[in-house]
């Protein structure tokens, strides 16, 4: 069965370029609020949500991008 892909999802595709524009001091705090947008509580679900193996769904998107633009990134969030 082939996986549809919806216009509010972005499978493959995680958030690693968005994390190596964070400043090293906003890293930590950043890191914790997208735990909290993700609704995740460990570093394995972390990790394969910034890489992309686990694909997420529209509001996570748009929690994670309002994360980063809280943080001065606004552009090339998404990949590895």
């Amino acid at each position: 069965m082939e996986k549809k892909q919806t216009n509010n999802s972005i499978p493959g595709v995680g958030f690693e370029r968005g994390i190596q524009q964070l400043r090293i001091c906003d890293h930590k705090e950043a890191v914790a609020e997208i735990y909290a947008a993700l609704g995740i509580n460990n570093r394995t679900s972390y990790a394969d949500y910034k890489a992309g193996r686990i694909e997420m769904r529209g509001q996570q998107i748009a929690a994670v991008t309002e994360v980063f633009r809280k943080y001065g990134v606004t552009s090339n969030i998404w990949g590895a």
